[in-house]
């Protein structure tokens, strides 16, 4: 898991200013975990990078718990914060040595 990454291409089409968009994973409510993703620039192309013990270690900002990543029934949840638009591609899942 330590060198586990999520990877995938976002397009923000279009959001209200200053929405924060989070990626989460779920091994049952309060058991999950969420992080704030950086965005590409509205109407480009970028690639996201998510370390997946960073995101199952930053724990839930709504409750308290986090994810168990040996019980994760939701493996990617995208919530944005606000009204958004967005584009995901070449979602997978990457391990580097």
């Amino acid at each position: 898991m330590d060198n586990g990454q999520l990877v995938f291409d976002l397009k923000v089409e279009s959001k209200k200013s200053g929405t924060e968009l989070l990626v989460k994973m779920d091994s049952g409510w309060p058991n999950a975990s969420d992080i704030s993703v950086q965005q590409p620039a509205e109407g480009t192309w970028g690639e996201v990078r998510i370390n997946v013990a960073e995101l199952i270690g930053n724990g839930n900002r709504y409750a308290s718990g986090k994810a168990d990543i040996s019980e994760i029934g939701n493996v990617l949840v995208v919530e944005p914060l606000g009204p958004m638009t967005l584009k995901m591609d070449n979602i997978r899942f990457e391990y580097a040595k």
